[in-house]
């Protein structure tokens, strides 16, 4: 008989449910938690599971877990660590988990220590799109392809070349430029420089994090690095600049939910 768990990820945009079917992932679902429900659950578990088994569920995230009555309630530092540590198959390294905000957990093993975070995440590029462009964060990708990066000031601009150990192409400072420039900037430029300050600076945070804790990898999850291109360069090129690789897993939005399916 399959053994079936399933996770339940309550965050404050998105609530994330997978089932693990003999500790394989078999499915995903994300559903926009005021939608969410029991009967979407429930129509998400017939839908992936079979009736010859009875799954076990368990369910992590902040204040929404009141959706979650009667399940196992887990500690959300420990699936980020287990859920990114099994999607990535890596054994020792830094999880960096971008929701609205970013946690830093150590994963050395069995050993999973938060170890601290910052407020850029997710919930920073929705507030910078609305506050600047009028968008949503999902709609600053297809803008900044189409954009330029003309709003950064970069290293080499200010000093002529590198310094100490960053190169001259690296940003020295996110819009930089903007005051320097005549009119209104282009809002594809504008896209462009809002990933990029929030992936590098999420990228810096998290390298500097990693080197802390003794660890050279950073595993990023969450919904941003897992759609985003554009965020996923800027913070690997960003880690990369302190000698610290960066991984990006596949189902990588669904990592804490992972982490709570193999903890119920």
């Amino acid at each position: 008989m399959a053994e079936l768990r399933v996770g339940i990820d309550c965050g404050i945009s998105n609530t994330d449910l997978v089932v693990l079917e003999n500790k394989k992932l078999s499915a995903v679902r994300s559903v926009p938690t005021p939608e969410y429900s029991n009967t979407s659950l429930k129509e998400f578990v017939n839908e992936n599971t079979s009736g010859s088994a009875c799954p076990v569920f368990a369910c992590t995230g902040g204040k929404r877990l009141a959706s979650c009555s009667g399940f196992k309630r887990v500690d959300e530092i420990q699936c980020v660590g287990l859920g990114a540590a099994f999607l990535s198959e890596e054994k020792r390294f830094l999880a960096a988990n971008v929701g609205t905000g970013t946690p830093f957990v150590a994963v050395d093993g069995a050993s999973v220590k938060h170890i601290g975070g910052t407020g850029i995440g997710g919930g920073t590029l929705d507030g910078l799109a609305k506050l600047l462009l009028a968008k949503r964060a999902w709609d600053l990708e297809a803008y900044a392809k189409r954009g330029k990066p003309r709003l950064d000031l970069t290293v080499n601009e200010i000093v002529g070349g590198g310094i100490g150990i960053i190169p001259p192409t690296a940003t020295a400072s996110n819009l930089g430029k903007v005051t320097m420039l005549p009119g209104t900037p282009k809002k594809e430029d504008v896209a462009l420089s809002v990933i990029t300050l929030v992936g590098e600076s999420v990228g810096v945070s998290a390298a500097f994090a990693a080197r802390t804790a003794g660890m050279q990898k950073i595993v990023f999850s969450g919904r941003v690095p897992a759609k985003n291109k554009f965020f996923r360069e800027r913070a690997a090129a960003a880690a990369k600049l302190f000698g610290v690789a960066s991984v990006f897993p596949k189902n990588g939005e669904y990592a804490t939910a992972v982490g709570a399916a193999l903890l119920a």
